[in-house]
């Protein structure tokens, strides 16, 4: 039965490769910018001119109020699109079918894998 846990963790990992794998194919990135719906106001791109002190993203003019932690990008796509992580629990949302479609070949890769069985491995 550990084994079982273990396959399901890492197959939840597999699919979010898979999910970045095919994202990868289009033209622009989509973790490349900040100018996307799923963007906070604290995303910066590392190259790009912010107002910031001491590492800290501060929105308006004042640096004591209103200041967070910058975030890339990459992070916010991770975050706010692949797996859409909301501010409470109760807030489940709904299913990311392009997520779950991921998963779904993961399992059916370790389908495939298990099926084949020990003569895959190379040993005659």
């Amino acid at each position: 039965i550990n084994s079982f846990l273990v396959t399901i963790y890492y197959n939840v990992i597999i699919a979010w490769c898979l999910f970045y794998f095919f994202a990868s194919f289009r033209r622009t990135l989509p973790w490349s910018g900040c100018d996307n719906w799923w963007n906070t106001p604290s995303c910066s791109n590392p190259d790009g001119s912010r107002n910031s002190t001491a590492n800290f993203l501060c929105l308006s003019g004042n640096p004591l109020n209103n200041c967070s932690i910058p975030t890339s990008p990459p992070e916010e796509y991770f975050d706010h699109f692949v797996l859409r992580r909301s501010d409470s629990m109760e807030a489940m949302g709904s299913p990311h079918w392009p997520l779950a479609l991921c998963l779904l070949l993961a399992w059916i890769l370790v389908a495939i894998c298990i099926i084949q069985g020990i003569k895959s491995s190379g040993k005659n």
